[in-house]
């Protein structure tokens, strides 16, 4: 079982959002959320732990996907790590 960590960070102190995950299922968000997939960023921040995650570089692999009012955006989990961000200037 593999276990990946992920932080949002944004220039937007408040919203609300969703989070949807292939090959892979969330295990802890913070803030708390109070349904599984539903999240609050505060303080322009969000993590996300995922479990039973797929980072190889064979199909399938875990993906990522953030809904939030203003639009969303998707991602291999196997991309990101704090040493390699994703940018979208477009969210802050």
């Amino acid at each position: 079982m593999k276990t990946h960590s992920f932080a949002i960070v944004t220039q937007q102190l408040s919203a609300t959002g969703h989070l949807h995950v292939s090959h892979g299922r969330v295990a802890k968000l913070k803030p708390d959320a109070q349904h599984r997939c539903a999240f609050r960023i505060t303080a322009g921040r969000f993590e996300a732990t995922i479990i039973d995650a797929l980072v190889s570089l064979t199909a399938p692999s875990t993906i990522v996907k953030i809904d939030l009012p203003a639009g969303g955006f998707s991602f291999f989990l196997r991309d990101v790590s704090a040493s390699h961000p994703i940018l979208i200037p477009a969210y802050g």
